[in-house]
């Protein structure tokens, strides 16, 4: 195979520190990489089983082995010196046990083998099916849960599971645990990833919640967005109501905007509690019924009850 300069140097190069050979599927990455180990075999008396190898697929690394161990068969057959060619054999018979392997598997040998120096139970083994994962997740949650609701002496618990829940269950806070323990799981120190998740949701005393950079940066702005789109769309519903001439329809909108536009008016002046409070008392009007109304007129309030419907998700979901 003729190779590039930054591939020969890939290959030959000694260099202190690390290597990064970036390409496009089908470039010759394997290639390049076998050659190197071949190249470390045969000119600098590196053994194979003194090499990790690590890849991230079964397939890749059992594409790996058996590239190598042809490349090494090909230049024993063609080797002359009876030493150099002794050498080979030595390297073919050591691919077996050499470490060209996945990091999962990689990892799980070196617990194995050192399970005493980790304080684990040597007979352990690895989680894999999704469903026992899921099983033995919920089972953890609702112990911990359970515990929590026992000794919630000052309600603290109880507040959280209000705030992401509703009357009827809590999976709401069930939904939140679950993610949040994926993403940790997905960082490097999972246990210091969760110590320090609350840290972005620390609160000055003294200027409160709503005078804190966390509230008026993200959960205000996302507020006043939401009530300006809902009115938005109730402008919209004041606009079929004067189309169709359905004065009723129109005063009741018209009274929803204004009070719409009330609560964005005192979002910045508001403490989060009193805003709590005004979104919470917050009540959507009733549409009155049409009599004796001709087609049009029931398209466009069939059109605002729509709207309406929308709008009454979007309140219960705050």
């Amino acid at each position: 195979m003729d190779y590039t300069p930054n591939q020969e140097k890939a290959i030959n190069d000694e260099v202190q520190g690390n290597i990064l050979v970036s390409a496009s599927a089908g470039s010759g990455k394997t290639r390049v990489l076998v050659d190197r180990i071949i190249n470390l075999v045969e000119n600098r008396g590196v053994d194979v089983n003194q090499l990790l190898v690590v890849t991230f697929t079964h397939a890749a690394a059992k594409e790996m082995k058996e590239r190598l161990t042809k490349s090494l068969r090909e230049r024993y057959s063609k080797e002359t010196d009876r030493t150099k060619k002794q050498r080979l054999l030595q390297q073919l018979q050591k691919i077996p046990v050499a470490d060209i392997t996945t990091m999962d598997a990689y990892c799980q040998k070196l617990v194995t083998r050192y399970y005493y120096l980790l304080g684990i139970d040597p007979n352990f083994r690895i989680l894999a099916d999704r469903t026992e994962m899921a099983l033995l997740r919920d089972q953890v949650w609702s112990d911990v849960r359970e515990e929590l609701y026992t000794n919630d002496d000052d309600g603290a618990f109880a507040d959280l599971t209000e705030n992401f829940s509703n009357d009827r269950s809590d999976d709401g806070l069930t939904e939140i645990i679950y993610k949040m323990n994926d993403f940790a799981n997905v960082n490097d120190d999972p246990i210091k990833w969760l110590r320090s998740a609350a840290d972005f949701y620390e609160v000055d005393p003294t200027i409160g919640l709503a005078g804190s950079d966390f509230y008026q940066t993200y959960v205000l702005p996302e507020i006043i967005n939401t009530l300006t789109n809902m009115r938005m769309n109730v402008d919209l519903a004041i606009k079929y109501s004067q189309l169709a001439d359905i004065v009723k329809d129109e005063e009741a909108f018209s009274e929803l905007s204004s009070s719409l536009q009330h609560l964005i008016d005192i979002g910045k002046q508001a403490t989060f509690d009193e805003y709590r409070k005004a979104i919470g008392e917050f009540k959507l009007p009733n549409l009155p019924t049409l009599r004796k109304a001709d087609e049009e007129q029931k398209r466009y309030h069939k059109l605002s009850g729509n709207i309406k419907t929308k709008f009454k998700k979007a309140v219960n979901q705050y």
